[in-house]
């Protein structure tokens, strides 16, 4: 309503309707119209400048308390590593032990078994492990169910150092076995191989034949090295005293000698003889 309608005049500016066009150059006059059939060109754009990036901060060198800092907790990881190592191995050694130890004890024990040999009559024996008071040597022995005057009779054994094997026997254990497998089962069996002969064990139970053939296995894995060690340290002891006895025997002769020598330079002194 209050508004004029008519036209704004051509080379109107913001500064003469202020009032103040002495003060500003600037106007906003409307581009020309093109004339017909001129082609107009697209004002020329600027090419943007985009800010530099960044320069990349310069590593720094660590210093000596770095490094040192970075070996301190290097050495320490390391250690408690190694610590940790240690302990699961001496967890894991005690294990193996006491495992060992219960079947070395039920082995001491005994069990009633059937025992077959290619050569001899099946027949019942009490089947046990007999282990030296040294530690030293083992055997496997088995001998008849009774004992006469309280001693056993038809005792025969194997050493544990000469088995080179325990396992469930096969079909390609025939031989081995009485009437070529037919007279044993296989599943309550045990065979036992070293150079010479093969024995085959039957059980009673299952269970009992799994027990002594993980404990006849593990005993070979085991308590053979331990064996071995043992008696190397017995011959060892018995090399070193043998070595002492000979040098105090040594001692003494020359000890007797220089007494007999002294005694009859001393005889002479004595009578008057000049040597």
């Amino acid at each position: 309503k209050y508004m004029s309608t008519a036209p704004a005049p051509q080379g109107w500016s913001i500064a003469r309707m202020l009032g103040v066009e002495d003060c500003c150059a600037v106007q906003l006059t409307p581009a020309p119209k093109p004339e017909a059939g001129v082609k107009v060109e697209a004002p020329a754009q600027r090419e943007s400048i985009s800010p530099a990036p960044p320069a990349a901060a310069a590593t720094k060198a660590p210093t000596t308390e770095q490094k040192q800092s970075v070996g301190f907790f290097a050495g320490l990881a390391k250690t408690m590593t190694d610590a940790i190592a240690q302990r699961a191995a001496a967890a894991e050694s005690e294990k193996r032990t006491a495992s060992l130890d219960r079947h070395l004890l039920l082995m001491k024990e005994g069990v009633l078994v059937t025992r077959h040999m290619p050569a001899e009559a099946s027949k019942p024996v009490w089947l046990s492990m007999v282990v030296e008071e040294d530690s030293t040597s083992a055997q496997i022995e088995w001998r008849s169910p009774q004992l006469i005057l309280n001693r056993p009779v038809g005792k025969q054994n194997l050493a544990l150092d000469q088995v080179r094997a325990v396992r469930i026997p096969t079909d390609a254990d025939s031989a081995a076995l009485p009437k070529g497998g037919a007279g044993c089962k296989k599943d309550l069996c045990i065979l036992i191989v070293t150079d010479s002969i093969k024995v085959v064990f039957e059980f009673l139970a299952a269970n009992e034949r799994q027990m002594w053939l993980t404990a006849l296995q593990e005993a070979i894995a085991l308590f053979v090295p331990v064996l071995h060690a043992n008696l190397q340290k017995k011959l060892q002891d018995e090399r070193r005293r043998k070595e002492i006895e000979e040098r105090k025997q040594s001692r003494e002769g020359r000890r007797a000698e220089y007494a007999a020598g002294g005694m009859s330079h001393t005889a002479r002194i004595m009578a008057g003889i000049k040597g």
